[in-house]
């Protein structure tokens, strides 16, 4: 998969561009300290209430990044 099918396919499932941690462990089947560990660490994020929301195009940044791409 390339960083824009990964985006794509994201904003498909979930309908949003910005997501929080329990939205992407949903999506990715995974328990949220899997995502807090290896997916959003050290991402930039914006303050939603009490929650952190994390914008797709980083998140498939991280993916590629992970997979050595």
């Amino acid at each position: 998969m390339t960083k824009q099918e990964i985006i794509r396919d994201i904003k498909n499932s979930t309908g949003k561009s910005f997501l929080n941690i329990s939205e992407l462990a949903d999506y990715f089947g995974v328990g949220r300290e899997k995502i807090r560990s290896e997916v959003v660490a050290g991402l930039e994020y914006y303050e939603q209430g009490k929650g952190k929301k994390y914008f797709v195009n980083d998140i498939a940044d991280r993916i590629m990044s992970r997979r050595g791409a």
